[in-house]
């Protein structure tokens, strides 16, 4: 295998960038300078990374590369699967279990199979423990889409299997931690039409949801999403039509912290165009409530990926053709109860050239984080990330456009225990195509230490100035502990009505006096509290905004 190459970004400023630090960047070229591409990655509690994708061989096609680095970006092992057809083998997810173990699942071709569902587990150390493929009844194409594992280490797959006389279904399988079949079901709708899995999503009660589409003689292709027991059992399954009859068709599903599932993609409207329609279920299948987002009667809206907070909040983003002459990002904040709160475009630089985000990442303090790609000016596709605030507010843009000055795209976003951030993608290599990719990022906060002694007491400082316009500076102090030599910190804000509207800090200092700055320009006028948390300590305190 090729050693790790460290490619140098050129970095293109957008707002704020330098809250966002480069912690490392790593890319795999494969043997023979081909297209190769990280389709998939995932953290572990530990700050581990682990990725999978494709990576072109020499004779075999695309094989299955899956790598894990530590948290400062060293390769822990790195492993390549070539399937016994020598044809294309690509993964498309990685899941871990609580015993670090790693899942990889994509396709595969077989020997005289076509396509077929693949399934490696690898243990911590990278040493495969078995490989599972799944052929269906017709020898032809098997396309898997993901993989969750369950608190016991089961896995489940899900994705679409052509099938003799239905065309494709739905298929879901579920094994157990030796690679045993626990149980398998097949989806085909009530026309016998084309049903296509496209995400899947687990709760904390083990329960799986299955989002796709599923063709209706009458109403082509709607949303379907499919609820099983951890046992298999089909609870429930619902469809959905929308408003002009035409193709409606899923891409994305999250469960939010009560189990209810919300699901998201395209749909065509009566005289809207595209639109992205977002609907929520309850457990028990009951809708609770529906939304289409459109920004005139000719645009086009298509929706790609959506996520939840630990409060419940929905997050959406897609595309939008509402603002420039091309597509641009679209991000769009729901309340639980589907209260349309923010929607924010972003147009890239590159004369309203192509821009589409493709993973979308939310924190626990009200911020989102959405990656894709971006025409930029002369620089063909960019790596772009964009974090809003609770508010809605752009907070910064980062761009990256790698040596070559060629494509460079983010396919998936996330964030670990630490708040950093991790996507993979591509980038395009100097002297070869385009390379696997894994980048992560660090933010930059805006606390400041202001003294080396460490306090004898916890203590929350009046914010100064105060009153204040627009902005303020809040100081605390945080005692010495015999018991950790770090404290978990969150220093956040709240208007009159007990609403969060920002949140300042959220991370572990030592003991020690600190300064962080609130910049309240986007906020009306008037009292708002801010309040400090400790395992040892909480404080709340009052100040007021004039405007």
């Amino acid at each position: 295998m090729k050693a790790i190459i460290l490619l140098l970004f050129i970095l293109v400023n957008g707002p704020a960038v330098s809250q966002l630090n480069e912690e490392w960047v790593r890319s795999f070229n494969g043997p023979v300078n081909g297209n190769d591409e990280a389709l998939t990655h995932v953290t572990d509690n530990s700050g581990n990374v682990y990725s999978s994708g494709k990576v072109l061989g020499s004779g075999s096609g695309f094989d299955i590369y899956t790598v894990k680095y530590n948290p400062s970006g060293n390769i822990l092992w790195e492993r390549i699967y070539n399937g016994p057809g020598n044809g294309n083998d690509i993964a498309y997810s990685i899941a871990l279990d609580n015993a670090g173990n790693v899942f990889v699942a994509g396709e595969s071709t077989g020997s005289g199979t076509d396509k077929d569902f693949v399934l490696i587990k690898y243990n911590d150390l990278g040493a495969e423990q078995w490989n599972r493929r799944y052929n269906g009844n017709s020898n032809s194409v098997e396309i898997p889409e993901k993989a969750v594992t369950d608190e016991a280490g089961n896995i489940i797959i899900t994705g679409t299997s052509h099938e003799p006389g239905a065309l494709f279904d739905v298929v879901t399988i579920k094994y157990n931690t030796e690679g045993d079949i626990l149980w398998k079901k097949h989806f085909n709708g009530a026309s016998s039409g084309n049903d296509f899995a496209d995400d899947i999503a687990i709760d904390n009660s083990g329960n799986i949801y299955v989002c796709g589409s599923t063709f209706e003689a009458a109403t082509i292709n709607d949303y379907l999403i499919i609820k099983y027991s951890s046992a298999g059992d089909e609870l429930w399954h619902k469809t959905y039509n929308g408003t002009a009859n035409g193709n409606d068709n899923m891409t994305s599903i999250a469960a939010d912290v009560s189990g209810n599932a919300v699901i998201t993609g395209t749909s065509v409207g009566a005289g809207s165009g595209l639109d992205i329609v977002t609907i929520k279920y309850s457990p028990s299948g009951d809708l609770i409530w529906e939304r289409r987002f459109t920004t005139s009667t000719v645009n086009i809206e298509e929706g790609k990926a959506v996520t939840s907070d630990n409060l419940g909040n929905i997050f959406v983003t897609g595309t939008s053709t509402g603002f420039s002459s091309s597509y641009d990002y679209m991000t769009i904040m729901y309340s639980p109860a589907g209260d349309l709160i923010w929607s924010k475009n972003y147009n890239g630089p590159g004369s309203n050239n192509f821009d589409e985000p493709r993973s979308i990442a939310a924190d626990n303090n009200g911020n989102v984080y959405v990656a894709g790609l971006s025409q930029g000016t002369g620089t063909m596709d960019d790596i772009v990330i964009i974090k809003y605030n609770y508010s809605g507010n752009e907070v910064w843009v980062n761009r990256f456009n790698s040596a070559a000055n060629r494509n460079d795209v983010a396919n998936n976003i996330s964030l670990d225990n630490s708040g950093n951030i991790i996507v993979s993608g591509l980038i395009s290599g100097v002297t070869s195509g385009t390379d696997f990719s894994v980048v992560k990022f660090s933010i930059i906060t805006n606390v400041l230490s202001v003294s080396n002694e460490k306090p004898s007491a916890y203590i929350l400082s009046q914010n100064y100035p105060n009153p204040f316009n627009p902005s303020t500076k809040i100081r605390f102090d945080l005692m010495h502990s015999d018991k950790s030599g770090a404290h978990d910190v969150r220093l956040s804000v709240y208007d009159i009505l007990g609403k969060q509207a920002a949140v300042l800090v959220n991370e572990k200092l030592s003991a020690g006096s600190y300064e962080s700055e609130f910049d309240a320009s986007d906020l009306s006028g008037g009292i708002y509290f801010y309040r400090l948390e400790t395992a040892g300590f909480t404080e709340t305190k009052s100040m007021l905004l004039l405007k």
